[in-house]
């Protein structure tokens, strides 16, 4: 090490900013708010209710809506797979069914005449 060279810093405290920076202002006591009381264990979010959970799982989303069956806190992780499974498989039933109607719906496009 020559005479001229600063020394090795060894941590934050050591950088010249941190010698000099004032420490940020402290807010008087009285000017914290206190804490909000927690909410009454009844009071759940709408999103939660278990019922509207399996009306938009097999009324509309399907498998689409396994993201939200997953982050629910009502129901337990067993209750999960197996829904989980059950909301696969009629889905699968779903997709099947409109397959099978799609071929249905092509089968008699083919017999038309004219389209040939």
């Amino acid at each position: 090490m020559t005479p001229d060279a600063p020394p090795p810093l060894s941590g934050p405290d050591d950088l010249p900013i941190a010698r000099f920076a004032p420490a940020p202002p402290r807010p008087p006591a009285e000017s914290v708010a206190p804490a909000t009381p927690p909410s009454p264990p009844s009071a759940i979010p709408w999103y939660h209710h278990t019922w509207l959970l399996f009306l938009v799982l097999f009324g509309a989303t399907a498998a689409c809506g396994l993201p939200w069956l997953w982050k629910t806190p009502n129901l337990s992780r067993g209750w999960k797979w197996f829904w989980t499974v059950v909301v696969s498989l009629y889905t699968l039933v779903w997709l099947a069914a409109f397959a099978w109607v799609m071929l249905w719906c092509w089968r008699q496009f083919q017999t038309l005449p004219g389209l040939h």
